[in-house]
């Protein structure tokens, strides 16, 4: 009697907790977008007021096919990455 009560309000949890996060999609309005490590590719701005990190180009294809919205095949051919950085991660999940 008492897993039949468990499992059945684990059920009813679940389906509680699937409908408060249910996933909703809005139109997003790009701000600013950048060419990390490249030159301007409309509408894409060149990659400028950086003070360090490193830059790879490549010349393979870029098959965006398929893709909803995709970026100009030139913004994916370009990055920008720093292998000194240090980051910190700041735990924001309080423990009980």
């Amino acid at each position: 009697m008492f897993r039949s009560r468990l499992r059945s309000s684990a059920l009813v949890l679940a389906g509680l907790l699937s409908c408060a996060f249910a996933a909703t999609t809005r139109a997003q309005t790009p701000v600013l977008q950048i060419n990390a490590g490249g030159g301007a590719v409309s509408p894409f701005v060149a990659d400028e007021y950086f003070s360090a990190g490193n830059e790879f180009s490549s010349t393979a294809t870029i098959n965006t096919s398929g893709q909803t919205n995709a970026a100009p095949a030139a913004v994916y051919q370009t990055v920008r990455w720093n292998a000194g950085a240090n980051e910190t991660w700041i735990e924001t999940t309080r423990r009980t």
